[in-house]
């Protein structure tokens, strides 16, 4: 061959290789990349579906006295046998606490990201100190986040815009309750501290409107709310949050405080039995439950304590009476029984609102199971009787499950 031609053929074939070469860079350095793209979407997965309660209300810290067969005179003393104990209180921090425990032990599924958020007020006192402490450690920090003002905090915003912090604001205090705590009923010292300044302008209502529920606690120990919440939960309405309200007892008789404001921007109200005879001032349940209704309620859930629960739900364009048993197999402490009962029907009905999200086809955010959410009402109020203190959430399946068993569906 002349060297002219060898010398062609020489540089084919180096362009050749330089080619393949180049190709083969190319494909390890795209290879790369994709192995690259994988690890980063392991490291950072899609966000998960976000699922989240707000609880508003009071939260106390409970001095629980138990075991009292009489209440003393004034100048006696009375013995008890069981230990005096510290332990958080206040309907919205129950709640909070029950349902965060009801999350933890019964997920709603593995990509699901529940958070139960507790809008209230905490004094900077020592029992300020204990209940954030002890809030944090009963739920290991994982699905309760506390969104709270405190006297301090309080103080500081109004000195920053000008204003003069007043001295009932400045010197608030945590709230105390004394729980006085017998075989059958129970009775209540309180002191409703910096819970009872708690107002609008004191609260994440950015947060709340994240929100699919939000659970109004303790009502009745929240005056400065009072004016603040029919706008509010009028607005939540509109964005499609479901809201609820459990009134608590109110210490001054009057039953007034504006809650016939609150009533017509309600999906649901769970007063127990007393309650709702008074804020109604009818005589019997089923007229009590038609005056909600009347009220512009959507549903209503009255507690009977050991009878169980009596709901009047709005099924489409017909109304349903319910009633639910409850079996109580033994009662150490009935305080707290019916902030369990609400984290019960709450987190049932956060499972079902998940269900319909997934899958619309199982029906619409406006029809509930309300026969499961009163049965797991049940199971958490008749498992809180049997603990000592107002906040005893479960600590495994079983203790809920054997509840479970016990109530049969009785709708």
């Amino acid at each position: 061959m002349p060297v002219r031609n060898r010398s062609a053929a020489s540089i084919t074939a180096i362009a050749v290789l330089a080619l393949v070469g180049a190709l083969y860079i190319r494909r390890q350095a795209l290879k790369k990349k994709k192995q690259e793209a994988e690890h980063a979407s392991e490291d950072n997965p899609p966000p998960t579906p976000h699922y989240q309660i707000s609880i508003l209300g009071d939260t106390f810290c409970d001095v629980v006295v138990q075991g009292i067969k009489n209440l003393p005179e004034w100048g006696t003393d009375a013995l008890t046998d069981a230990p005096i104990e510290l332990t958080p209180g206040g309907s919205a921090c129950n709640s909070a606490l029950q349902l965060a425990s009801l999350l933890r032990l019964f997920p709603l599924e593995s990509h699901i990201t529940p958070r139960v958020v507790l809008h209230t007020a905490l004094g900077d006192d020592s029992f300020g100190s204990f209940l954030r402490e002890k809030i944090k450690a009963a739920v290991q920090g994982q699905y309760v986040r506390i969104s709270t003002s405190s006297s301090l905090e309080e103080a500081s915003r109004k000195e920053s815009s000008g204003s003069t912090p007043n001295k009932e604001t400045t010197n608030a205090t945590t709230g105390v309750c004394i729980c006085l705590s017998g075989s059958e009923d129970r009775a209540f010292i309180t002191h409703r501290g910096v819970v009872a300044t708690l107002s609008g302008d004191q609260l994440d209502v950015s947060t709340i409107y994240r929100s699919q529920f939000i659970h109004i606690a303790g009502y009745y120990n929240c005056p400065s709310l009072w004016r603040f919440l029919p706008g509010l939960l009028r607005d939540c309405q509109s964005r499609g949050i479901f809201t609820s309200l459990s009134p608590q007892c109110d210490a001054s008789g009057k039953w007034e405080g504006g809650i016939r404001d609150t009533l017509p921007h309600l999906d649901l109200i769970v007063p127990n039995e007393m309650e709702a005879l008074a804020i109604s001032r009818e005589n019997g349940i089923a007229d009590a439950c038609r005056y909600f209704v009347e009220s512009g309620v959507k549903h209503v859930i009255v507690t009977l304590g050991a009878g169980g629960a009596f709901a009047s739900v709005k099924e489409g364009e017909r109304r349903r009476e319910m009633r639910q048993t409850c079996p109580l197999k033994e009662i150490v402490d009935t305080t707290g029984a019916g902030d369990a009962f609400n984290a019960g029907v709450l987190y049932s009905l956060l499972t079902d609102f998940v269900k319909k999200i997934a899958a619309p086809g199982n029906g619409t955010r406006e029809s509930w199971e309300w026969g499961q959410a009163l049965r797991m009402g049940c199971a958490m109020g008749g498992h809180n009787v049997t603990k000592a203190g107002a906040s005893a959430p479960p600590r495994d399946q079983l203790e809920i499950i054997d509840n479970l068993k016990e109530i049969r569906c009785d709708v």
